[in-house]
Order: structure tokens, then sequence, then C-alpha cells
């Protein structure tokens, strides 16, 4: 079953449960017929299905996926998946961090954690309504380490959130339903690509900047600034408010500064309202 998707496995439920006699033989239908080892008769562009053979794919494959597909794929998590019979538990539609969010700091409903302990948490467990101030983290590392930077006071007892690279989908799912009444605040890497981030996908009303030393200036990567094109062509067009004139820096000096160097180098940081 390695070979076929859930996308696979949907194509064959809608043949089978709509007793489709014919459908288009494209690369979709191609993989299936030579993972389930089948040969259906091709007329034109299409591969046809009397009784007989829709009988035959249908026995093939519950050998082979462990699920009868005459029956609608289920709804739900790899567990669901396994107990109703696939081999392949990874069809199922919700992925292992969905629903799941990772946070430190001050968490509402939780006792006072230790500042280097992170906890995961069911989404649904999480009172959104009680977030008074959410930083918004992508480096893990850093996410990790964040009770080792120089932060404002006033972030000290905030929620800090991992928000991931495409991985975590669920705190793509709390930043959607954050209220309004919560302050989003964003700590990334100094560069375009970071005050893109902060800007166009989180809209975070204020950003965790560091201090700019020249000590913190001379580890900053060049390169890594050249290489940001689209970020940089976006932060020229967008209305930055009050964070222009550290876009004007950045841009004046080519400025890449990692989070990491500004935890090496203990800068203190400093929240700058959009």
């Amino acid at each position: 079953m390695a070979g076929l998707t859930r996308g696979h496995l949907k194509a064959v439920h809608e043949l089978l449960y709509h007793r489709k006699d014919k459908v288009a033989a494209n690369a979709q239908w191609q993989t299936i017929c030579a993972q389930l080892e089948l040969s259906p008769p091709r007329q034109g562009k299409f591969l046809l299905f009397d009784g007989a053979l829709r009988k035959e794919l249908r026995q093939v494959a519950e050998a082979v996926t462990g699920y009868d597909l005459m029956s609608p794929l289920p709804e739900g998590d790899r567990n669901l998946y396994a107990k109703a019979g696939f081999l392949n538990e990874k069809v199922s539609p919700v992925k292992p961090n969905q629903g799941y969010v990772l946070l430190k700091g001050q968490i509402p409903g939780l006792p006072q954690l230790d500042p280097a302990v992170s906890v995961r948490l069911p989404l649904t467990s999480l009172a959104l309504g009680a977030l008074e101030t959410l930083v918004v983290m992508e480096n893990l590392d850093s996410f990790d380490s964040w009770h080792r930077y120089v932060v404002p006071a006033e972030l000290q007892q905030a929620t800090v959130l991992y928000r991931g690279h495409g991985t975590m989908a669920g705190s793509k799912a709390l930043l959607a339903e954050l209220p309004v009444s919560v302050r989003l605040v964003a700590f990334t890497d100094l560069d375009p690509a970071g005050l893109r981030t902060a800007h166009a996908e989180l809209k975070a009303q204020a950003l965790l900047t560091p201090q700019l030393s020249s000590s913190l200036i001379k580890v900053s990567v060049r390169d890594d600034f050249n290489h940001q094109h689209e970020a940089q062509a976006y932060l020229e067009k967008a209305e930055l408010g009050g964070w222009q004139a550290l876009w004007e820096r950045v841009k004046a000096a080519k400025l890449s500064i990692k989070q990491q160097h500004m935890l090496a180098q203990a800068v203190p940081l400093t929240l700058l309202q959009r």
C-alpha cells in the first residue's frame, strides 16, 4: 500500500460507491491499477470497469489496505484509522501536530512552569480568551532558550508559542482563532524574511528587536540578506508604520542577524510597536 495515497483511496471509493463503469485513464488511476495489479480494458481516454471488475477491485483494495473502500474514508486521526483496520494509518487526514500547540512561559490554566520547560497542549484545552500577550517564535532552539534572552519586563509573564515552519498546524489554527484583545508580538531573525513574517503572516502588533550594537552588526550575514529578494520587494511596498525606520536601517546595512547571535551576546531586546 506504500504507493497509494489518501487521494488514490478516495478515487477507488468514488468508483465503487457510485458504481462507475469508467474512469479517466490519468496518472492517478494508472498508479492505482499498477499498485493493485489490475488491468482494466481501455477505451480511448477511459479505463472500463464492469461489475465483475469492480468486485475484483473492491476485494483487492481491501486486501491491500485493510479497509473496505465501498465505505467512505473515516474522518479522524491515525489511531482511529488503525482501529478501522487500515494497514497504513498515515493516510489519515489528521497529522500528529494538528490540533496541538507547543508553548512555554505563563500559560492560562496551568501552574507556573520552570522557565526552561515547554508543554505540548491540545488547542481545545487552551483558554484563548485568557491570553494577554502572545510571543510567536519560529526557530525551535531559540524558543527553547526564550528564558535566557534579555527581554522587557512586560514580556516576562507572556505566553510564548512555537509557530514552526509549516509543520505545526495547531499553531496556525491558534493564530487564526486568536481574540483581537490579545497582543501579538513577533520575535524573528532581524532580516527581510523575519520582518515580512512578522508583518504579512503574523500581522503582529509589535516586534521584538535587538539593540544594534557594533558587535552584533559584525555577525550579520550579508549573503543571507542578499538572497531574500522577495521579502525585500514586499517590505518596499508594505505600510510598515512604526517599523519603517527599522526596515530602512536593515536595508541600508544589509542586515541579517540571527536570534542565536542575539542570545550569544546577551543583547537587550526592545518592543517596537507597529
